[in-house]
């Protein structure tokens, strides 16, 4: 489940200077890292296909439907949760254009990074990344940018066929002004379920290691979170889940034994600081 661009961009995107701290999108870009700590479970997305159904866009255990919301996304991913403004979806746009203009790239090598309507990961990572070819070329905003688009690449809109849109370069421009990419993460997770559910995609897209966050989460598998804690910077992302080494079979068996007192409802989005309770009556 994990893509093979995470393992590339790993070394870039864990170093302690990779992200600037002065650019708008640096706790967007944090949360984002805070994902490299998960283990990937495909075994349990995989069991969890038998109760996704496509049409509603809902998980069916006995008689509860559930699907992940924006709202608790942004509760996993602490550094969106300030994002008012929502992204838009990129349509007919001048990559290369805009690629020359937030990158500072020359002309001559914008056509290798764009090659047959893909946008070429690992020559941007040999450009920009620790080791650039680039070298002082290019400034720290530059790098932070690249480093935005590799890690959507390889974690929030990651592709079923392994091909990465050029339309996350608009993308990362909006989540570089603060803009919510939220939205669009979730939409392309839940489409890719849908793929995969009709035979059409052999592995997941968009964010599968949200989706698995969130799932375990629901099915109260992940260690529940201590009052006054889950505001902590990837404390949520971090914990332990409670069955590490289910087969894909065990976890069917799992799944298929849930009843709706099992299933964990949290609002881990709210942050509560006083609650006022009327006990007249009482």
């Amino acid at each position: 489940m994990e893509s093979p661009l995470a393992a590339i961009l790993e070394p870039w995107l864990m170093r302690p200077e990779a992200i600037d701290w002065e650019s708008p999108c640096s706790r967007c870009l944090a949360s984002i890292r805070d994902l490299q700590y998960m283990e990937p479970r495909p075994e349990l997305l995989q069991a969890a296909m038998v109760y996704w159904d496509p049409i509603m866009h809902v998980f069916r255990f006995y008689e509860d439907e559930m699907c992940p919301t924006v709202e608790e996304l942004q509760a996993y991913l602490r550094g969106f949760t300030d994002c008012d403004t929502l992204a838009i979806p990129p349509f007919q746009e001048d990559t290369n254009q805009l690629l020359q203009t937030k990158l500072n790239i020359p002309e001559e090598l914008s056509t290798s990074v764009i090659q047959d309507g893909e946008l070429n990961i690992v020559r941007l990572i040999e450009l920009y990344g620790p080791e650039g070819a680039l070298g002082d070329y290019v400034g720290q905003a530059h790098r932070c940018f690249v480093l935005s688009i590799c890690a959507l690449a390889a974690y929030m809109l990651v592709s079923a066929d392994g091909r990465v849109s050029p339309s996350l370069v608009s993308i990362a421009s909006q989540m570089g002004v603060r803009k919510n990419i939220l939205p669009i993460v979730l939409a392309k997770t839940l489409m890719g379920l849908d793929l995969v559910k009709s035979g059409q995609a052999n592995s997941f897209s968009g964010c599968p290691l949200l989706l698995q966050l969130w799932l375990s989460d629901k099915v109260g598998v992940l260690e529940a979170p201590q009052a006054g804690f889950q505001n902590f910077p990837r404390y949520l992302v971090k914990r332990p889940m409670l069955y590490p080494e289910l087969l894909m079979v065990e976890w069917y068996a799992f799944l298929n034994d849930m009843q709706s007192e099992d299933i964990v409802w949290r609002c881990l989005w709210l942050n509560l600081q006083k609650m006022t309770v009327n006990s007249t009556g009482f």
